[in-house]
């Protein structure tokens, strides 16, 4: 599970896993999706958070609610 994230330049995120692994998610690539438009906001792309233990990756963004679940190698599910 990711432990803690961090959005860095690019529109990518790195991840720190329970493991103490690091990886990185390369949210770039989706920003052409109606559904991640919002996160073309640099404001609202750093809102990226952990909701705890959960695995439950989180962008605090008004009226929306952008949620996925992130597991090591690069594996992202929505």
């Amino acid at each position: 599970w990711v432990k803690e994230v961090k959005p860095i330049e690019g529109y990518q995120l790195l991840l720190t896993f329970t493991n103490n692994e690091i990886g990185i998610f390369d949210v770039s690539k989706y920003l052409c999706e109606k559904y991640w438009w919002s996160l073309k906001d640099l404001t609202m792309f750093k809102t990226a958070k952990m909701n705890g233990g959960s695995g439950i990756l989180y962008f605090s963004i008004p009226y929306s609610f952008i949620l996925f679940s992130v597991y090591p190698q690069n594996k992202v599910h929505q």
